[in-house]
Order: structure tokens, then sequence, then C-alpha cells
């Protein structure tokens, strides 16, 4: 399947309507994007002037392409199968987003307004840095990850793979959070996190894993 326009936008919920508005603060054109969604209930609804289209799951687009989904697994699944059948992971930052010369961040990723990007902090594939959030200097995240709306990352911190970290909640410098692990909204992390742990609270404590 070819599409001929610029990003083909995979995911049509809620998500969607923040990355859509952040190619538009850009100066970019609607006509540009074109908006796929695999439930058939969303066929045809419009998302700030975008036609929601049917998307199959082996209509691999070819050319670029930007997930809209806020589920880690599914989003980072998606992005893996895509770049797989050829498709190219287009990453969407925010005109009023900041991120310093000398970081780097990943194919298929979004930072949403406000977000701050620190010197030499890195970003993996397919992880949202949301509205306000900070990833200080030295960061290294792995792919797939979330960091929700006014969340903090200290300096050096380490994000695994498919980790979400809730709404303002606070990692100190240097702690590592494990793969799939969770971090409540409003927790303050002040030592290092397993994988799949979910922690909470101030300071955090693990509740699951």
């Amino acid at each position: 399947m070819h599409i001929d326009h610029s990003v083909a936008l995979i995911g049509a919920g809620g998500h969607s309507l923040v990355v859509i508005e952040a190619w538009i603060a850009d100066g970019r054109q609607l006509s540009e994007l074109v908006l796929f969604d695999q439930d058939p209930r969303k066929t045809d609804e419009h998302r700030l002037g975008l036609t929601v289209r049917a998307f199959e799951e082996n209509d691999i687009p070819n050319g670029r392409f930007h997930i809209c989904i806020g589920n880690n697994a599914v989003r980072l699944r998606w992005g893996e199968r895509l770049q797989s059948g050829g498709g190219e992971a287009h990453s969407i930052v925010h005109p009023c987003a900041s991120v310093a010369l000398s970081a780097r961040v990943g194919g298929g990723c979004f930072l949403a307004t406000r977000a701050i990007v620190g010197p030499q902090a890195s970003i993996g594939a397919f992880t949202i840095v949301n509205h306000g959030a900070v990833v200080d200097h030295e960061c290294r995240i792995g792919a797939g990850c979330h960091v929700a709306p006014a969340a903090v990352l200290g300096g050096a911190a380490k994000l695994g793979n498919g980790v979400l970290v809730g709404a303002n909640a606070t990692v100190l410098p240097g702690v590592t959070i494990g793969d799939n692990a969770i971090i409540g909204a409003g927790a303050v992390v002040l030592r290092d996190v397993p994988a799949r742990a979910t922690y909470v609270g101030n300071p955090a404590r693990e509740v699951r894993r």
C-alpha cells in the first residue's frame, strides 16, 4: 500500500489529537498527514480536520509513519512491525519543546509542548516525552517509554524499555528504572526500581511486580 503523504499517523485515539496539534503548531499542513486506526468504529470519524481511515494489519505504509498510541507495549510493537516492513519512523516535536543540541532523539518519538530534553540525554525510539516533562542532562531512556506530563527525570537517570513514569512523578538523579516498570503519578523515586515493578508514593514503594 503506497502513501503519497508525508507521514502516516497510526492510531486515532486521544493521543492523536496532541500529535496533530503539534504538527499544526510547527507550521505544517494537514494535507501532509493521513490518519489510520484499526478500530472500524472510528473509520470516517474526524480528528482536527483529518478523516480516519481503516488500517488493516497487513497494510504496511511505504514511507514515514508515526504511532499515535499511548500504550507503551502496543506503540513499540506497531513501530517495530512497520519498520520491519520498510517504513521510516518519524519523530514529531512541538515547536515549544526544548531539545539540547547534544541530545539524541530516536525515530518515532513524540515531544510535546514545553517538554525539555537536556544536554547529552538520549531518548530511545517510539518514546513519548509529554507536556512539561523534563529529561535532564545525561539521562538515558530506552525504547517505547512514556514520560507523562510534568514528570521529572533528574540528571543521569536511566529508564529501560517500555517504562511509564506517571504525571508529576520525580525520578532522582542517577536512579535506574528497569524494563516495563511503572512509576505512579506523583511518586518520588529515591532508589533503583527493578524490571516490571510498580512503584507509587513519596518516597516511592513497590506495590506489585
